[in-house]
């Protein structure tokens, strides 16, 4: 997955990573003074797609956490309609074509799913299929859903890591629709232009890595940063993976 921003293994290096983007001189996180009240969602915006039981585990196991806090966790649904959904797609298909023209690449050189990425983007744009109102609108009912709430928690992958195949190989169906059903959570902030953050929550059974997501309204990063200190605070994560972990020693080479 691609994330355009900052990713670090503790929340105080990732304030930093912030406050430089941001222009601003790290400093202390400013704690919102009173419990937040989260709203709490876990239903996926693509139909018919939803969590496996670690994944919800994970989410039920942070809501434990924000209760123990002190945090009020309520259900409230985000309104992700399906114009916001046809947005975001509409926008994720002409950045391809819009990428591949401001870096010069020779479209002949792309891989053929990308290929065919470009090419339904070129058509997206020549359709005027990308329309500014459309994030607009969602953004403003989004700013809305944030009038009683401070906060959104969901899930971020409806199971594990997919499998390590040649995905470059496969057609470009085949990995959109991948993609859409495994981390059905995440596009919609992009259209909306809000701050989301990940965070560590436990591991599944065998083993691999488990995490949740928080979106704020606009301005929101403060509050969002200042929450996930509080939850590793509560539950420190492993900040490597344990074949790179420095504090474990290596097992001894056979003679």
């Amino acid at each position: 997955m691609a994330e355009n921003g900052a990713l670090a293994t503790t929340v105080a290096d990732l304030a930093v990573a912030h406050a430089v983007m941001a222009g601003e001189a790290p400093g202390p996180l400013p704690a919102p003074g009173r419990p937040l009240r989260i709203a709490l969602s876990t239903r996926s915006p693509v139909p018919g797609v939803r969590a496996d039981e670690p994944s919800r585990g994970a989410v039920d196991a942070i809501v434990a956490l924000l209760t123990e806090a002190g945090h009020t966790v309520v259900r409230k649904e985000p309104p992700i309609t399906t114009a916001a959904a046809a947005g975001a797609m509409a926008r994720w298909m002409a950045g391809a074509e819009r990428d591949a023209a401001h870096l010069g690449i020779d479209r002949a050189s792309l891989q053929p799913r990308s290929r065919t990425h470009a090419r339904i983007g070129r058509v997206v744009d020549r359709l005027g299929l990308v329309r500014p109102r459309t994030a607009e609108r969602f953004r403003e009912q989004m700013v809305g859903f944030f009038e009683d709430v401070d906060l959104l928690l969901s899930p971020v992958t409806t199971g594990p890591p997919l499998p390590a195949r040649p995905w470059h190989e496969r057609g470009f169906l085949a990995n959109i629709a991948a993609n859409a059903r495994w981390a059905p959570w995440t596009a919609a902030w992009n259209l909306a232009g809000l701050p989301a953050l990940v965070v560590p929550a436990g591991v599944r059974p065998d083993g691999l890595p488990l995490a949740v997501q928080f979106v704020g309204p606009p301005g929101a990063e403060g509050r969002l940063l200042w929450l996930a200190g509080e939850l590793e605070s509560r539950q420190p994560w492993r900040r490597y993976a344990p074949v790179f972990d420095p504090t474990t020693p290596s097992p001894t080479a056979p003679a």
